[in-house]
């Protein structure tokens, strides 16, 4: 495509924010139990994150040996959340794309680890892009949307480091507010509903609203089920930015 070509809008309308959404949901339960049987690796972050926070509450350890014991925890969790937090998220993007191909664990795995090098690296770029952005809150949100497609280039488009930022940005020329639109409509909306569902979990617990976190420490028991709600919602997350960043593609 032409420089003058992608800096006017496309003759293509994007698929509406509830469109998208009803697409992203009609996927999840279609391959239901494919996506909750390799999303269940996640369960192990949490278990160290457990194990971790049982560690600590114990008492009958020498100090050294207590100690000891939660820096080896520690050390596995990193590992762990490492080689995990986003080998599943890089998987379900290609799922969305190629739900057949992917579905022996073997192939999703080769192709997820192929990439978490890659896909890291130009997170942790357009995140300190982003939050320098934020120091002035405008920009912030500009840089977020022009670079939320990043690392899909790089599984799509074989793009790597500031090359799959430019494409990111590439992909919302001429079309920035109406994908910005349905970008961050269901960001709101997963925002929401995370913060009602986390507060009526944390007033089971016994929070009170007028209470702040540095007096009050939610119970194992809360911060596990919390783990769990942002477990769940992942899928749908990464489902849905791979089926608007498809949306974009389609010239």
């Amino acid at each position: 495509m032409s420089s003058k070509a992608s800096s006017t809008p496309t003759n293509k309308t994007l698929p509406s924010f509830f469109s998208l959404l009803r697409s992203s949901l009609a996927l999840i339960r279609q391959n239901f139990s494919a996506i909750l049987g390799y999303t269940g690796w996640l369960l192990l972050p949490i278990i160290a994150h457990i194990i971790i926070r049982t560690t600590l509450g114990l008492s009958d350890l020498g100090t050294f040996l207590d100690l000891l014991a939660n820096i080896i925890l520690v050390f596995i969790a990193i590992n762990l959340c490492n080689t995990i937090a986003l080998h599943v998220p890089i998987w379900q993007t290609k799922f969305t794309n190629d739900s057949e191909r992917l579905a022996a664990s073997a192939t999703a795995t080769a192709l997820a680890q192929k990439n978490i090098s890659s896909v890291l690296w130009v997170i942790i770029i357009s995140s300190f892009i982003t939050l320098v952005g934020y120091a002035l809150i405008i920009p912030g949100l500009i840089f977020a949307t022009w670079f939320a497609f990043a690392p899909l280039t790089i599984l799509f488009e074989n793009t790597r480091g500031i090359a799959a930022l430019q494409a990111s940005r590439n992909l919302l020329r001429g079309r920035f507010w109406s994908a910005a639109l349905r970008f961050w409509s269901f960001e709101f909306l997963i925002l929401i509903s995370y913060l009602i569902i986390a507060g009526l979990i944390l007033v089971a617990f016994g929070w009170q609203p007028s209470t702040s976190f540095g007096e009050w420490t939610p119970p194992l028991a809360a911060d596990t089920l919390m783990n769990f709600l942002e477990l769940a919602v992942l899928p749908l997350i990464v489902i849905y930015t791979t089926l608007l960043y498809q949306a974009l593609k389609v010239e």
